[in-house]
């Protein structure tokens, strides 16, 4: 019996060598969602699901959030370290709570959950305004401060941490944000079904998201694929969530954009299309980077 499983693998493995050898346009790919052939595009290692229209990073790596993380490495790319630039994060989240504010509060929605939650800025906001908060962050670093701002927070992946909660048996939450979260995840599909988990019916998920549909990726794709990051495993864009909540009890309330960057669309330092473009970065999401508010159906 032996012998024949030996001579079964000396059988398989140039076939197993060549598929590994074969270049990504050949290789077949499936969405991590649905499970759809992706279609490779051309001259870049990405492909795109032609029915959810996820885009899946051919050459992903997984990456490990060291302290450096927010610290040099944060520097190296914004110019000041995560915590120094805690003006300009807080700019954002003020945005960000001002699109909330007319469809949730404390009284409706107490409960808070943040998946990489950071230093805790948003949730810090959040409890300003009456929730009770709670964060997930993976670095050591940045879950030791959030807690000394007296933001209660866990060091733990998403992962883990869904599980912990399931083993306690706990209640889903009001609301439930990832910030640049999900791009990371490989199990998409996964990470989903959590969501619908540990949301309740006729609470939110928000997210924040880099998006293959704002203006790099469409008139500079060169540039797209050189600063991407390597360990984002997808991309999404406001047809793909628009096509994905759906699947697993939410809808799109709203998405808009999150980044205003007329300077990356055609023409964009020329004043009076500067313009233009910034009254159509505030009404559509069309911007590199979203915004989204997505309610879980109560049925």
């Amino acid at each position: 019996m032996q012998r024949l499983y030996g001579l079964r693998l000396v059988f398989c493995l140039p076939f197993l060598v060549f598929a590994l050898s074969l270049p990504h346009s050949c290789v077949i790919v499936t969405c991590p969602v649905c499970g759809t052939t992706a279609k490779k595009i051309r001259g870049i290692a990405f492909a795109e699901c032609p029915k959810d229209g996820l885009l899946l990073n051919l050459n992903a790596t997984e990456r490990d959030y060291a302290p450096t993380y927010f610290d040099a490495e944060y520097k190296a790319q914004y110019g000041k370290s995560y915590l120094d630039d805690h003006e300009a994060l807080r700019a954002r989240n003020t945005i960000r709570l001002e699109k909330i504010a007319p469809l949730m509060n404390a009284q409706s929605h107490p409960r808070v959950l943040e998946v990489g939650s950071a230093a805790g800025f948003f949730l810090g906001a959040m409890r300003e305004r009456g929730h009770a908060v709670q964060g997930w962050e993976i670095s050591p670093t940045m879950a030791k401060y959030a807690k000394s701002q007296s933001v209660e927070t866990e060091c733990q992946d998403f992962f883990d941490g869904v599980r912990k909660w399931q083993k306690k048996k706990m209640p889903p939450f009001d609301i439930l944000a990832l910030f640049y979260v999900l791009e990371h995840l490989k199990e998409q599909k996964t990470a989903w079904e959590n969501f619908n988990l540990l949301v309740r019916p006729g609470g939110y998920l928000l997210l924040a998201l880099p998006s293959y549909g704002g203006p790099t990726f469409r008139f500079n794709r060169l540039e797209w694929t050189k600063t991407h990051p390597s360990d984002h495993v997808v991309d999404y864009a406001p047809k793909t969530l628009t096509r994905i909540a759906p699947q697993f009890g939410f809808h799109a309330v709203s998405i808009s954009s999150e980044g205003i960057h007329p300077q990356r669309f055609p023409g964009g330092a020329n004043k009076l299309l500067s313009y233009v473009y910034r009254l159509a970065l505030k009404h559509a999401p069309i911007s590199d980077t979203i915004f989204a508010i997505l309610k879980r159906e109560n049925s």
